[in-house]
């Protein structure tokens, strides 16, 4: 019976050693599967922060631009450059901005664009009140838009393709 049980040993626990060193393969290779998606999820979403951050700077970056003259330049009120320029800030508003801005910049702009309508409504006849009123709001979007810059994030997140939040399912 000795002998039996060496033969069979013998033939058996290479089958044996090699079905083991196969399942480990496989767990090993799934592993690797599973690392390898998680690294090319991980980089298409940076790619697709990367891209939002690009297009929301080129934003923030007009949109202080505007604001700042809009604030600083309120004796040129009747000017065609002014005009522009608030023309061009409602446009940002409610076009460009609605995609990119985050709660903070939204509501310091609400403030500001108060001001302004409310001083271009009445000719900007009560300005010596109002202009640093009007320039505390142009501050206030500054700081909203360098917070809003330095967030790594997404307002309201990354939804994938499938309405979930990571993109994975539900």
């Amino acid at each position: 019976m000795k002998e039996k049980f060496e033969d069979y040993f013998v033939k058996f626990f290479p089958f044996v050693l090699t079905l083991i060193t196969v399942v480990v393969g496989l767990i090993e290779f799934n592993k690797g599967q599973k690392a390898n998606a998680d690294s090319r999820d991980y980089q298409f979403n940076m790619q697709i922060l990367s891209k939002f951050k690009e297009t929301q700077q080129k934003v923030y970056s007009e949109t202080m631009g505007l604001v700042g003259y809009l604030s600083s330049s309120t004796a040129e009120f009747k000017s065609q450059k002014y005009k522009d320029s608030f023309n061009r800030l409602n446009q940002i508003y409610w076009v460009d901005l609605a995609a990119v801005q985050s709660h903070g910049v939204d509501s310091a702009l609400i403030y500001f664009k108060n001001d302004l309508d409310n001083l271009i409504a009445n000719d900007f006849r009560n300005i010596d009140a109002k202009e640093l009123q009007l320039q505390g709001h142009a501050n206030d979007v500054a700081e909203a838009i360098r917070k809003s810059s330095m967030d790594w994030s997404l307002p309201g997140g990354l939804v994938g393709l499938n309405g979930s939040p990571t993109g994975k399912g539900k």
